[in-house]
Formats: structure tokens, sequence, C-alpha cells
């Protein structure tokens, strides 16, 4: 058998006081953001047309690429639609507000739809 040996480092006792240099604490860079050609994302228009014409998958898509495009905001969700009479009955009633948008959302394996109002840049303007 072979003996373990102790591996704590000695420590050398000191008589004198240490000016000790106040610590430093380590800052964490935030993880870089997945860069989103602006160049690629749909208008505010086409992203309408889509809608109009009953493209929510592609509308909705389309949106969450402009978000990312954007940056990190924030936003407030008024509800999940899953119905395209609700969808349309929302953007009926935001006719000519470019602040109602969609995203996708996945609800028991079905194709939803958040129904979101606005770009802010913190929760607290949000």
């Amino acid at each position: 058998m072979t003996e373990l040996k102790d591996a704590t480092p000695s420590v050398k006792e000191e008589t004198s006081p240490v000016k000790q240099e106040p610590k430093k604490v380590a800052t964490r860079n935030p993880p870089a953001k997945t860069a989103v050609s602006k160049a690629n994302v749909p208008t505010q228009n086409a992203l309408k047309t889509l809608m109009a014409e009953g493209n929510y998958r592609e509308a909705a898509l389309g949106w969450a690429e402009k978000q990312k495009a954007n940056g990190e905001q924030y936003t407030i969700a008024l509800f999940m639609g899953c119905e395209s009479a609700s969808l349309n009955k929302a953007f009926a009633e935001a006719a000519g507000n470019n602040n109602l948008f969609i995203l996708p959302k996945k609800f028991k394996g079905q194709a939803c739809y958040w129904v979101c109002w606005g770009n802010y840049s913190s929760r607290m303007t949000c």
C-alpha cells in the first residue's frame, strides 16, 4: 500500500503586519451576441402583408429576426393566439400602428403566436 502524504502547503507565520492590496473582483464579460444582418430582416410593411395574407408563421419568424437584429429588448405579451380569427382581430384593431407584432410559440404541439406590443430598451420602460 502507498502512504498518502499531506498535500496541505505549509504556511509561514509573519510577525510584521503585511499591507494588503484591496481585492479586485473579476468581472465576467457577457457572451457575445450573435449578430443578425439587418439587411436580411423583412420590413414592417412586408411583415404586415404576410399577416394580411394569413401567412402567420413567416410573419412571426420575420418579427423574431427583427427582434434579434434590434438587440436585447423588452416587449409586452398581450396574449397567445392560436386561431387566425383572434390574430386577425388584433391586427384589425391596431390598424396602422407599428407596435403590434407576433412571435412564434408552440403550445401543446400546435403552432401559436405571442401577440406583442412595443419594443422597449429596459424592463422599467416596458
